[in-house]
């Protein structure tokens, strides 16, 4: 699945982008949604989530963003993952 991401209305000062996943050849049928929330306040700390529906039982997925792979999860028993965590993003040229 591959989506590019988009602006989403957010009720608070929050920024959201949200992106719906539509198959690659790989699994016809296979649906999903992902997005990313922060806080203007805190850039770095962000809320990430995946919702993946119509896979393969018990598959084994990577969630990637920009090429970064930011999670792993298997699929259940009906092809249904969701993963929610929290990721905090290193800003450009910062070493630590």
């Amino acid at each position: 699945l591959s989506g590019p991401f988009e602006a989403a209305d957010e009720d608070d000062d929050d920024i959201e982008r949200k992106a719906v996943l539509a198959p690659t050849g790989v699994d016809p049928d296979a649906t999903g949604e992902a997005e990313v929330e922060f806080s203007n306040d805190a850039p770095a700390e962000q809320e990430i989530e995946f919702s993946v529906g119509n896979v393969s039982p018990n598959a084994a997925l990577t969630f990637v963003i920009d090429g970064t792979a930011v999670a792993t999860a298997a699929a259940d028993a009906r092809g249904r993952v969701e993963v929610e965590l929290e990721v905090r993003i290193q800003a450009a040229g910062s070493s630590r």
